[in-house]
């Protein structure tokens, strides 16, 4: 009896120990004995992040099984045993075992399907998010550090029947930390530091949106009142009506020049000086922060701008997406 009981202690350490290593026959069995049969597809006419994804399933693949995984296009017969990346023909005879919820931009789905592996991918980089997902939660790849990777070996594969379903709490995920603008780093982890080439305008731009050295002169009522005096090096009197106006008119122009750009920072100085004017003074306690007067102002410059994302307080390296009100603020 003690002898049953230890076995089956055993097998059930086995499995919680990695979905990758698993005991259980499924039907993907992506490595047995150091060999593999399957083939990654692809679109006959393969986008950017397609061609990426592909290539980085194969690399990784190849590290942890010494087995280099043909990748093939979709105009090739369809068979069993296929890891098929993003929408191609392949994926039409498998519709009925993948369910239909968007993927949004960068979301992802993990799905297995017969003997077939499935990682569909958003319209922009969900792909690529599904691929390193897919290596870190079930073939235990880490990157820790640009310059710390594990890869473990392995000559088996068997992987546990796959339901995977994520999507992005915010469309631009950009931590403020060196390795974070290494690509394959911020590839790994699902981060946009590497498309920065989409912010229209970054943190910190109360200066550019209304510089002192243009206005403070004729209206010193734009900057913050500190100890009864309008100081020029500081911040924006964000109760003041005519700055929205102001803040509006600038932002515009810079937006003529990259009308591409979608994310645009409308944030605080880097300092501390903000307005202690009675009008500002009472919306902060109202908020119990500082960070309501900097919400109120932005909220309003967003719906100016319908079509465009804006950013602030201080951007805090991710986005919010449209307007956001405390618990106790009026509606704008």
């Amino acid at each position: 009896m003690k002898k049953y009981l230890s076995l089956i202690a055993y097998l059930l350490i086995m499995n919680c120990i990695s979905p990758a290593v698993a005991l259980c026959e499924t039907g993907v069995q992506l490595l047995k004995d150091g060999s593999s049969k399957y083939k990654i597809v692809i679109s006959e006419n393969p986008t950017s992040v397609e061609k990426r994804a592909a290539e980085v399933f194969q690399e990784y693949f190849r590290e942890i099984s010494n087995v280099d995984l043909p990748i093939i296009s979709d105009n090739h017969r369809q068979k069993k045993a296929e890891i098929i990346l993003g929408h191609n023909r392949h994926i039409e005879k498998l519709k009925a075992d993948i369910p239909e919820e968007k993927l949004e931009l960068d979301g992802f789905r993990i799905i297995t399907a017969g003997e077939n592996l499935v990682i569909l991918g958003g319209e922009k980089n969900g792909l690529l998010n599904g691929v390193y997902h897919f290596l870190e939660q079930y073939l235990d790849c880490r990157m820790y550090t640009s310059g710390t990777v594990v890869i473990p070996k392995r000559i088996h594969i068997n992987l546990p029947e796959i339901h995977d379903y994520q999507i992005p709490a915010f469309k631009l995920r950009d931590v403020h930390y060196r390795d974070a603008y290494v690509p394959e780093y911020a590839e790994w982890h699902g981060l946009t530091s590497i498309h920065r080439q989409e912010m229209g305008l970054g943190v910190h731009s109360f200066e550019r949106l209304a510089h002192p050295d243009k206005y403070f002169e004729s209206h010193p009522e734009y900057y913050s009142l500190i100890d009864g005096k309008r100081v020029h090096k500081a911040q924006l009197c964000l109760s003041n009506k005519d700055l929205v106006d102001v803040v509006e008119a600038n932002l515009r122009e810079l937006m003529k020049k990259s009308p591409e750009k979608e994310y645009w920072g409308v944030g605080q100085n880097d300092n501390d000086a903000y307005c202690q004017c009675a009008e500002c003074r009472a919306i902060n306690e109202r908020e119990g922060s500082q960070s309501g007067t900097i919400l109120h102002f932005v909220n309003q410059i967003a719906g100016r701008f319908p079509d465009k994302t804006m950013s602030g307080p201080c951007f805090s390296r991710v986005i919010y997406m449209g307007e956001v009100n405390f618990q106790n603020s009026k509606p704008i």
